[in-house]
């Protein structure tokens, strides 16, 4: 499987909100915090825009066959 290109994102969260993902992360599956952040942009996106997401993913695979 082809890994997608990653950029980075940086954004400021209140220390306690830092902390309980911290806690959460170290609780749960997830291997990091990045992973985590990843996973809850996705699942919220999907859950209140799931046209836009079907229609990027939609654009992906087209754009993948052209190449």
């Amino acid at each position: 499987m082809e890994r997608k290109e990653q950029v980075q994102v940086s954004f400021r969260v209140p220390r306690v909100l830092r902390e309980l993902v911290r806690r959460y992360v170290s609780m749960d599956l997830h291997m990091n915090e990045s992973e985590f952040f990843q996973e809850a942009l996705r699942e919220k996106i999907q859950r209140e825009a799931p046209d836009l997401c079907k229609s990027l993913f939609l654009e992906e695979k087209t754009g993948e066959a052209e190449r």
